[in-house]
């Protein structure tokens, strides 16, 4: 599939740092003599920090403006990016494949801008941006409307069917995706995500981004839905195969796992001598001349079995 643009989330899809907005949260109301729980920060996650600031001193009554609670907020969450968060594993990689092929790249997030700039430049990731968007810019509407996302597009002058929309939250993936961006989700498994709602709401699904390439998503196609059709055992593995994605790298090494030397065999019958073509189109192709094969061999069995009993 076309990539003309990519649009970025920060928290979780770039740098991990989901763990360090609960814990910032936590310790601006603890010097408040507040105790926060994992419910309200929930309700908050999605919203930007200045309305954060705003949940914050309605829900505990606490004797400050929202501006000097998001002031506060600031000073812990750049000290944070600064010294402490780490990128997400490949990220710094697979934006340098994406710049130095001309693919433009904006930011959107429910981060302040002051900060995702700190962010990116102490991961020396800024130079890969054409665009830092935040909730803020858009009147402080949260992802849950796909204000930020739209914005963002407007900055990079693409079409929205062929921006790519990459996130790890559950409220952006539905969002960008209800919206008609094909959406890449970020799932580490550990900041509470529910797996099986971030296959449904995306295009392709990775752990970090050595399981990404442009190879792999130029190699992807969504197949319409057509439940009329019902689902057979082939169009469930050309499911899984081509929507789903799988979540191992799309490397030369990954034959290792489909008996190389058989497929090899298979793909030089098939009239493919040379690997060129992207190797996860080889390995959907081997599969195919497998299972093909499979049910031929199933067929004269039947036959042998047939042509015994009525000998007798």
């Amino acid at each position: 599939m076309q990539i003309t643009g990519a649009i970025f989330d920060l928290d979780g899809t770039l740098v991990d740092s989901m763990w360090m907005w609960e814990k910032i949260v936590w310790r601006c109301l603890e010097d408040l003599h507040i105790n926060m729980t994992s419910d309200f920060f929930k309700r908050v996650e999605a919203i930007s920090l200045y309305d954060g600031c705003v949940a914050c001193i309605e829900e505990f009554n606490l004797p400050l403006s929202a501006e000097e609670l998001y002031e506060k907020f600031l000073v812990y969450v750049q000290t944070v990016y600064s010294h402490d968060i780490k990128s997400i594993a490949g990220a710094t990689d697979f934006l340098q494949e994406l710049f130095d092929a001309g693919i433009p790249l904006a930011i959107a997030s429910s981060t302040p801008s002051r900060a995702i700039h700190v962010a990116l430049e102490a991961q020396g990731m800024e130079k890969f941006f054409k665009a830092v968007v935040c909730t803020e810019d858009v009147g402080g509407v949260d992802k849950a409307k796909p204000d930020v996302y739209l914005e963002a597009l407007r900055r990079l002058g693409t079409d929205k069917a062929h921006t790519w929309v990459f996130e790890d939250a559950e409220f952006g993936v539905h969002t960008a995706q209800t919206e008609g961006f094909p959406v890449v989700a970020l799932f580490n498994g550990k900041d509470g995500r529910d797996l099986e709602y971030m296959k449904a709401h995306s295009d392709l699904l990775a752990h970090d981004y050595r399981e990404l390439s442009l190879a792999r998503i130029y190699d992807y196609e969504r197949v319409p839905n057509q439940p009329h059709l019902g689902a057979s055992s082939a169009q469930k593995v050309f499911s899984v195969l081509v929507v789903d994605g799988s979540p191992r790298q799309v490397q030369p090494r990954w034959f290792q796992n489909f008996h190389h030397a058989r497929i090899m065999s298979l793909l030089q019958i098939a009239g493919h001598t040379s690997v060129r073509r992207p190797v996860s189109f080889l390995i959907l192709r081997a599969e195919t001349l497998i299972l093909r094969e499979k049910i031929h061999s199933l067929g004269s069995m039947h036959k042998r079995c047939d042509d015994c009993l009525s000998s007798r």
